[in-house]
């Protein structure tokens, strides 16, 4: 099988999206799968990471090709320069797919990149992620778009709208379980972090404000509510959101910590006792859509698990893997952490769960469910 992945994201990125699609493409290559990801070339940025490696920045295998496109240079049209580079990337990455060699499944998250090589008859999967229902998905559909959706609730949608249950699957996120194997113990990992052997920690880590709907709000607050002495520690803040927030003074028992690359995520969890993932409601992202990549993190890290009761939640976790608390509800939130604290034999039998649940989301075990779904797919249509 040959998977020509197509993305217009900015690679690298210290946004999960980036880890995602490479660790994706790695896991497809190392099943034999010929896998190209095609991208913005240079002229996409004008950061630091503008010459970085991207094998090297998210430390995956160079099992894969990866094709630059030439975009308009950053700047030109000023506002609209993100706008305009996606438009022409999306057109020229699409005109290159109709002239991939037979065989090449057009793979992407973006459905308007897939459209043209679908019209010339070329064989194309939409990895959805926000449920989308825009003109170019309406429209790819038409053609023949194999849609794979990472929530269940995203698939029950688009049934909703009419699409053939035929033409939709479900392959939720993943993380990389190797890094979570020979980790030193738990009071190793306290000490690197200036942790105290006896201190009791609740961590979230992920995107501070770029995001509202992950809850860093409710878990700050949540820090106020608590009636046990609990560390809170907010984990992937840039500086600048750090240095605001704790000038605010508002939340005294929390630590707050910037950005980790992936392979020091594993050392962070372990020294946590319970880990949060405070997803809000009234967002149909967070509600259905999301499959969060620190969900599968936190399992794989063997910890307690306080999450929201949110359905995009509940289809990985329930009340044996997780303490599952209402959403948008600081006080919900600290009582289920403090629960895990009050409960020492609950609290383990949650840990065993998860990191047993964890088996089933690595990345390979996602490729190989995606690799087998193409197939089988293509081999009815």
């Amino acid at each position: 099988m040959k998977i020509r992945y197509v993305t217009s994201a900015r690679m690298p990125t210290t946004r999960a999206n980036g880890l995602q699609i490479m660790k994706t493409c790695e896991a497809l290559a190392s099943r034999g799968v010929e896998v190209e990801l095609m991208i913005p070339g240079k002229n996409r940025r004008t950061d630091d990471l503008r010459d970085a490696d991207i094998f090297d920045f998210y430390k995956v295998k160079r099992n894969f090709r990866i094709t630059p496109v030439w975009v308009p240079p950053a700047g030109i049209f000023g506002r609209k320069d993100i706008f305009v580079q996606d438009l022409f990337f999306s057109f020229v990455a699409g005109m290159r797919s109709i002239f991939a060699s037979e065989g090449t499944i057009m793979y992407s998250r973006q459905p308007r990149i897939v459209i043209l090589p679908l019209i010339c008859g070329r064989r194309a999967v939409f990895e959805s992620h926000e449920g989308r229902w825009s003109l170019s998905v309406r429209l790819a559909v038409l053609f023949g778009l194999r849609i794979i959706t990472i929530t269940r609730a995203s698939m029950n949608k688009y049934l909703s709208l009419g699409m053939k249950e035929e033409r939709l699957a479900v392959s939720p996120d993943a993380t990389d379980l190797s890094l979570f194997s020979n980790l030193p113990t738990k009071e190793e990992c306290r000490k690197i972090y200036g942790i105290g052997r006896e201190d009791k920690v609740a961590m979230y880590t992920g995107s501070f404000t770029s995001y509202g709907w992950k809850g860093l709000d409710v878990f700050l607050a949540a820090s106020n509510e608590v009636k046990q002495p609990i560390k809170f520690f907010a984990v992937g803040g840039r500086k600048d959101e750090i240095k605001k927030l704790e000038s605010d003074k508002k939340y005294p028992n929390v630590v707050f910590i910037e950005q980790k690359n992936q392979a020091e995520i594993p050392r962070l969890l372990s020294a946590a006792d319970v880990l949060v993932i405070p997803n809000r409601k009234g967002k149909e992202i967070s509600e259905l859509h999301t499959s969060p990549l620190k969900l599968f993190e936190y399992l794989a890290a063997g910890r307690p698990i306080v999450a929201s009761r949110l359905p995009s939640l509940l289809e990985i976790v329930d009340e044996k893997s997780a303490v599952i608390v209402e959403p948008n509800d600081p006080q919900a939130l600290a009582r289920g952490i403090e629960k895990v604290f009050t409960d020492e034999k609950y609290a383990n039998i949650l840990a065993q769960n998860s990191l047993a649940l964890s088996k089933k989301y690595s990345w390979e075990e996602r490729a190989r469910g995606i690799e087998e779904d193409i197939n089988k797919f293509y081999e009815r249509h």
